[in-house]
């Protein structure tokens, strides 16, 4: 095959296929979508969680509390930047998937622009060469993106030092811009090369390589395989990315004697030796860097320049030198048999790395907070420690205060006050213990006001006996003078008898006899069913009640944890679902 018909071999492949890349855009879109969703689900939790407002007492839990939110409102950070990243490279996606995207990466002064140019056919059909670029209506333009301002221009700005067939001479401008043109189903994409002006502009160039379909890595062939070009390499071979390296310049000028003896510089290919050389030595270091690719295939030597002169010359031998014709047949091969794949694969593999990148942010999250829940059971079995001596001074506090009231309650009996029953005296104890509970706990734990309040009716004493004045009765025996009827004495009484007299005598008589006496208030009694019944208190109830307010310290920013995890896990395994 000439060089005339390879040419057209590829305008009409390149033409041919427009109709092959037109349900990407929806199978892009609908997968974005789908993790769009995803994530503003998992959002709007998080900022559910992060916008309570906790409220704890405690230095330590605030800090955690805060640290927490930040942490959360970071990882959403990173989020959103992931989610901005993927965006704009779906947008770049969304604009060409009706094309295979070609996107053109390398060092300055690599021939990026010259070989872009000859891609075109511009300078082709400039040289009067009738080929398939001629049912191209109107001629391709080029569109200049630059900070987000597009323009076109007839040609690639190119740094040509020798400002040679026509190209533009103006390195600022090819380094700081991105460059494309269309050809039928291809689009051709110029980025800054490494090493370009600005840090900004060479961020710009591996942004359109992430989104790129395939990419063509030039390196021209005088300085070719250094650490910077396999480093490159490397990280698109790491990335999947199907890539061509081409070595650029392969072409030699040396000196000749024409026929009047005058010498002129001939314009030729390199040396099959050295072309061989070169390509052995790239192949060989490819593999060093782990990189393994089909050396006939994806790493051609070639001179723009021979195929432009071989072209206005018709000189068949020097175009095959350039090995344009190789290049070009390898582009063919990649459109009609890889192109489909690749070209979904390009939205495919972004999202991939978007979901693994926001996944990697939230199981960072995840182990921050990890972090965290430990530093909360330290806090715990801190404040158990803690809870033990409070309940301590609770339990003394409870009895100085009870001891007082009950002392005062009993001076009233005494003074001749009503008695207290035994039930108004244990809701009297009862009332004023969980008083002092109360009191202390307020203190020290947030929102202990509502957990106590259910312990009002329940925390209660019993056992008590009721405040009332103590009675005692004394026997005691009393001699009493008693009168008696007796018999008579001597013989004057019973003749006295018998006429009916009666005679009587006195005697002492001993009787039993009752008192009632005042004791005073069964005071001593009563204190020490206090102390028995608060005491009880204290160890069946109370420590239950410290672990459940310890528990509500330290829940606020426990469970903001725990529902984060939820929530990070549940985004987890739906993101990993929607890869592709």
């Amino acid at each position: 095959m000439n060089a005339i018909a390879s040419i057209n071999e590829f305008v009409d492949v390149m033409l041919e296929s427009k109709a092959d890349f037109q349900n990407v855009k929806a199978q892009a879109e609908s997968r974005n979508n789908q993790v769009k969703e995803c994530i503003s689900r998992f959002e709007a939790a998080i900022r559910e969680l992060t916008g309570r407002k906790v409220k704890v007492k405690n230095p330590e839990l605030e800090d955690i509390s805060r640290k927490q939110t930040a942490g959360l409102e970071e990882m959403l950070q990173r989020v959103a930047a992931s989610l901005e990243a993927t965006r704009r490279g779906m947008k770049f996606i969304n604009e060409y998937e009706d094309s295979f995207n070609i996107a053109v990466f390398g060092k300055v002064k690599a021939g990026k622009s010259y070989t872009g140019n000859f891609i075109m056919g511009n300078v082709i059909r400039d040289l009067g060469i009738a080929t398939s670029y001629d049912k191209i209506q109107p001629r391709p333009t080029v569109t200049v993106i630059d900070r987000g301002k597009k323009t076109t221009q007839a040609k690639l700005a190119e740094f040509d030092e020798e400002g040679k067939e026509g190209f533009r001479v103006d390195p600022n401008e090819a380094t700081s811009t991105i460059q494309l043109f269309r050809l039928g189903g291809m689009v051709w994409i110029d980025t800054p090369g490494i090493g370009s002006v600005t840090w900004d502009n060479e961020m710009l160039a591996k942004s359109f390589v992430d989104n790129a379909d395939l990419i063509v890595y030039m390196s021209n062939s005088d300085a070719a395989g250094t650490q910077q070009d396999f480093k490159e390499l490397k990280a698109l071979y790491a990335r999947q990315k199907r890539f061509v390296l081409l070595l650029t310049q392969s072409d030699d000028t040396p000196e000749d004697v024409d026929d009047e003896g005058n010498i002129i510089r001939v314009l030729g290919p390199r040396s099959e030796k050295d072309r061989r050389d070169m390509e052995e030595y790239i192949r060989d270091e490819l593999v060093k860097h782990g990189i393994r690719i089909n050396m006939d295939k994806e790493v051609l030597t070639i001179s723009t320049k021979l195929a432009i002169e071989g072209l206005k010359n018709n000189d068949e031998a020097m175009f095959e030198a350039s090995n344009l014709k190789k290049f070009l047949a390898i582009l063919i091969s990649i459109t009609r048999n890889e192109a489909g794949k690749l070209k979904l694969a390009t939205p495919s593999g972004r999202i991939n790395a978007m979901i693994d990148e926001i996944v990697k942010a939230l199981g960072t999250a995840d182990g921050t907070l990890t972090e965290h829940m430990k530093i909360l059971e330290d806090m715990k079995r801190t404040l158990s420690e803690d809870n033990e001596n409070l309940q301590y001074k609770m339990l003394n506090e409870c009895m100085n205060k009870v001891t007082s009231i009950v002392t005062s309650k009993a001076q009233e009996v005494e003074s001749g006050s009503a008695s207290l029953s035994s039930d108004e005296l244990q809701e009297i104890v009862s009332r004023e213990v969980y008083r002092v509970i109360l009191a202390t706990c307020t203190e020290k734990f947030a929102g202990s006001e509502n957990i106590l309040s259910e312990y009002a009716a329940t925390l209660k004493v019993g056992g008590i006996s009721g405040l009332s004045m103590r009675h005692d009765t004394i026997e005691y025996n009393r001699q009493v003078s008693e009168r008696y009827e007796r018999d008579p004495d001597g013989i004057i009484e019973h003749v006295k008898s018998w006429f009916g007299a009666k005679f009587h005598s006195f005697r002492l008589k001993t009787i039993t006899e009752h008192r009632n006496i005042d004791l005073g208030v069964n005071l001593t009694e009563v204190l020490s069913d206090v102390r028995r019944s608060v005491e009880a208190i204290f160890r069946e109830q109370v420590p239950g009640i410290m672990r459940k307010l310890s528990d509500s310290l330290i829940a606020p920013v426990a469970d903001l944890r725990k529902s984060a995890g939820i929530e990070i896990e549940k985004a987890k395994r739906e993101l990993t679902g929607l890869k592709c």
